[in-house]
């Protein structure tokens, strides 16, 4: 592949490039015009990282009404903590506390995702450039003005010069998967047309992981976000389930109605997502497939009254019956996600309002944006993340006390602008020890050759300022665009020429900018590496190895709730659940971002299958068993219950091999457990006959459970395999960066 293939390959979406230019056409003329024609020198340094920070470091993507609100509240956030900063600028104790507190906070929102996370480099920045600077220096208002004018400049270039919005994208590659697994189930009859439409799903599913930079994550507290992201998970089960009706595992002649309800239902999904139909129509549509799914249960409860007695006993292919409705799960079980892909679909396209709760989904709920609806969401968010183990909230304690740290050096160590320490000590944070060093490193390493370059450039121009006014466009662009494309320490090594060469056109001292650039930046990422040295030092990954343990450790517990307990005794087990695949999200999605090894996505993916399919199983329907099944099906009913708990079994084995507590074999389910179960409901089928559909109806709502239970137990052996991968990440010195597990080769 060519250099330019290269760098290509590394930015896909160009969006390294479009900053960069954005960057080179705006920041140098701002400079120029407040600096050079209008000889504001305080308000043309404030404008200058203002606008650079916006464009560089912010670069708020999306669409372009909350792009415009993000930089506007960048700027204002900017202002403020401008005041502050200036107003505590001549004591160390204020500063540092302040620092400690606004950091938290701006590190702390990172949990409702969106553009929160993006303003840390801005506030950092604003807070150190004013509380470095004496308040005699320069007056507060001229500072605000030239961070306004600054932040108004990057908002004007970032909302009409070469804008992307990746929501589109991901809404494309989801409306690919649901046109994919229509076209699928549409065709049957013709196998080619069906696999055609099968590959169209898996590469949408492949382009959807692409363009989900953070997978399962939300992108902001809204309901519209949250729903796009969680659709992709649900899509990947409708994909599975159409596999095994391709593969024949099914019953073609009873499920027709059903599967044609479900192309429907996607095919609606992808119009909707290509804007191409009236979202309303989704949540409308929901009660159609309920309908679909009752009439086909009642197909299968007239087949199993219908199947003659005679065939039950003795006959080599066992009851017709008993077979119709295990042959049934699939289409039952794709149809329940159908349901909730239109419900998905239906909240991300602003009509989740409309959702309502039917008679097979009592699950579903409203979801609204207004006022009251997005507080209660929020105030959840925010409760559930306050917890000293959560990921979110260590990094925060560790950047805020990082920061703090790296104003109180900046203040008591004699170096010239020091806020490039605290900026330094937020660039080599990261959620474990290892990446921090490693950064801290490369920030050290890439800022010394910055040093050696910019000292070759003065010795050879001195303080020339037309050739530091040809320079500086271009150390604008390689700023903006090494880091991304090239990599971290080349482009601390483009940020301290763009520095040095800013410097001295504002202050022509020579090669005094370059040293303390070196002496800030060593300051700031040896700020930064001891505070995570000391501060939780494992980072993301051991926390994500130890969120899964309990991920399926409290599946286990919630599978205890079925089959007797009803759904709404569930509630406790369900917000369990709950609870514990945020926590395991919110650690993947950092894990993701950590510098040195990347971690093996497909491997966790696979072992987040077995609970998020208990999390479907329990959130469903199941009605609690009839007093006629108690009395008449014991054997059915004990059955069940032993399914269950060697399912359960195997999941605890999971979460004790996780904690380290177990070694050996998964359990699993034996091949005769599942010919005696088989015995049993078909006699069970039999006696139930002769009370009507009803009876038939409660034997086969038992048959469908065991059919769950048994998807479930098959998750969690295809997870073995990557159990020990998982069980590495999670050992005590795991932090370091030699030990991490290597990537495997996988087939692709």
């Amino acid at each position: 592949m060519s250099l330019l293939g290269k760098l290509r390959a590394r930015d896909p979406d160009l969006l390294s490039l479009r900053k960069s230019m954005r960057a080179i056409l705006v920041v140098p003329a701002l400079f120029a015009v407040l600096h050079l024609a209008l000889g504001l020198q305080t308000i043309a340094t404030y404008g200058f990282f203002g606008c650079l920070v916006g464009i560089i470091f912010a670069n708020f993507g999306g669409p372009s009404k909350p792009r415009a609100v993000a930089y506007a509240a960048m700027i204002v956030l900017g202002d403020v903590l401008i005041i502050i900063g200036s107003l505590l600028s001549d004591t160390i104790v204020g500063g540092a506390a302040a620092m400690f507190v606004i950091m938290f906070l701006v590190s702390f929102a990172a949990v409702f995702g969106g553009y929160a996370p993006v303003f840390m480099a801005p506030a950092a920045l604003s807070f150190s450039l004013a509380v470095m600077d004496p308040l005699s220096a320069s007056p507060i208002d001229v500072r605000v003005i030239g961070w306004t004018i600054g932040g108004a400049v990057a908002m004007i270039a970032g909302l009409f010069l070469w804008p992307i919005d990746r929501r589109p994208r991901l809404r494309r590659s989801l409306a690919d998967i649901c046109g994919g697994l229509s076209s699928a189930l549409a065709n049957t009859n013709d196998r080619e047309a069906a696999e055609t439409g099968y590959n169209r799903a898996q590469k949408g599913l492949a382009d959807a992981l692409k363009a989900i930079s953070t997978p399962l994550r939300p992108a902001g507290p809204t309901s519209r976000d949250i729903g796009l992201l969680r659709m992709l998970t649900r899509l990947e089960q409708a994909a599975d389930m159409t596999r095994r009706l391709l593969d024949g595992d099914g019953d073609r002649q009873l499920e027709t109605p059903l599967r044609a309800a479900c192309a429907d239902a996607f095919s609606r999904t992808r119009a909707v997502l290509l804007e191409e139909a009236d979202p309303d129509t989704l949540a409308q549509d929901i009660p159609e497939l309920d309908r679909a799914r009752l009439a086909t249960d009642h197909t299968v409860d007239l087949a199993a009254m219908q199947a003659a007695e005679e065939e039950t006993a003795g006959a080599q292919t066992g009851d017709p019956a008993l077979a119709a409705v295990r042959r049934m799960f699939p289409i039952k079980a794709l149809s329940h996600i159908a349901i909730w892909v239109e419900a998905n679909a239906a909240i991300a396209m602003g009509a989740g309002s409309l959702v309502a709760p039917t008679e097979t989904a009592p699950e579903l709920r409203p979801y609204s944006d207004r006022p009251l609806a997005l507080f209660s969401r929020i105030r959840g968010i925010l409760s559930f993340a306050l917890d000293p183990d959560g990921v979110v909230f260590r990094n925060s304690i560790r950047a805020a006390a990082a920061l703090s740290l790296a104003v109180v050096v900046a203040k008591v160590v004699p170096v010239d602008h020091g806020f490039w320490v605290t900026l330094a000590a937020l660039l080599v944070l990261h959620s474990s020890a290892a990446s921090t060093t490693a950064t801290s490193l490369q920030a050290v390493a890439g800022t010394l050759i910055g040093f050696v370059i910019a000292a070759l450039v003065l010795l050879v121009f001195g303080n020339s300022p037309v050739a530091m006014w040809i320079l500086l466009p271009i150390a604008v662009f390689m700023a903006g665009y090494m880091p991304g494309v090239v990599g971290f320490m080349i482009g601390q090594t483009a940020f301290t020429i763009l520095v040095i060469v800013l410097y001295t056109l504002i202050d022509p001292v020579g090669i005094t900018t370059d040293i303390a650039r070196v002496e800030t930046v060593a300051l700031g990422a040896a700020t930064g590496a001891v505070m995570s040295f000391i501060l939780w030092p494992h980072g993301a990954r051991v926390a994500l190895a130890r969120a899964l343990e309990t991920s399926y450790r409290v599946s286990a517990e919630a599978l205890r709730t079925v089959p007797f307990e009803p759904m709404e005794n569930r509630s406790d087990a369900i917000a369990r659940m709950q609870a514990a695949r945020r926590r395991r999200d919110e650690a993947f999605v950092t894990a993701l971002t950590e510098r040195g090894q990347r971690i093996d996505v497909q491997a966790w993916m696979t072992l987040f299958r077995a609970p998020n399919m208990v999390h479907s199983l329990i959130i469903g329907y199941w009605a609690s068993p009839s007093d006629w099944l108690k009395e008449h099906c014991a054997d059915a009913m004990k059955a069940t219950i032993a399914h269950r708990d060697r399912v359960e079994a195997a999941l605890k084995h999971v979460a004790d091999s996780l904690g380290a507590k177990t070694e050996g074999k998964v359990p699993s389910s034996a091949a005769e457990e599942r010919d005696r179960r088989t015995a049993i409901f078909e006699a069970a089928i039999a006696r139930a006959r002769p009370e009507g559909p009803d009876t038939v109806n409660d034997v086969r709502l038992l048959i469908l459970l065991n059919e769950w239970l048994a998807y479930v137990d098959r998750y969690v052996l295809a997870a073995e395999p990557e159990l020990e991968h998982a069980k590495d990440t999670s050992r005590p010195w795991a932090w370091l960066r030699w030990s991490q597990p290597k990537l495997r080769e996988r087939p692709s």
